[in-house]
């Protein structure tokens, strides 16, 4: 279960209310749905939840009381695109098109002749740099 990382392997990625389960085959998830969450008191809301399978074919989960659990290509997990090919390439236009519509919205402050450069800059680096770049670490 889980995915091997270096010397650990992780699990679950969770942020308040949210969480990702990370397992290697179909099998593993749904052992993971069924028993780990039961045994905290916690309780899986099965419309809300959507599964996803990197790199390999989207099929909708069938859990053992026979609730379904839909497959999907990608979502939107902490304000970046995930998508099932594995790669980033979502993700980035996604920023770069954010990035876009943010100098539109600027246009009118950029071209002001009567704010220095100097403060224009600070205003591009401030916001746009900032929304484009988000998430580039990961």
């Amino acid at each position: 279960m889980g995915i091997p990382l270096n010397n650990t392997t992780i699990y679950t990625l969770n942020f308040a209310d949210d969480q990702v389960v990370m397992a290697q085959d179909l099998d593993d998830l749904e052992y993971m749905t069924r028993k780990e969450y039961r045994h905290w008191g916690l309780e899986v809301n099965v419309a809300k939840t959507e599964y996803m399978c990197v790199g390999g074919p989207q099929q909708n989960m069938i859990l053992e009381d026979g609730q379904v659990i839909e497959g999907c290509k990608g979502y939107k997990y902490l304000g970046t695109q995930l998508s099932s090919s594995g790669t980033l390439e979502e993700a980035i236009k996604e920023r770069n098109n954010q990035g876009r519509k943010a100098i539109s919205m600027l246009n009118s402050v950029l071209w002001d002749n009567k704010i220095s450069k100097t403060n224009k800059h600070r205003i591009y680096n401030a916001i746009v740099k900032s929304i484009v770049s988000y998430g580039s670490e990961v």
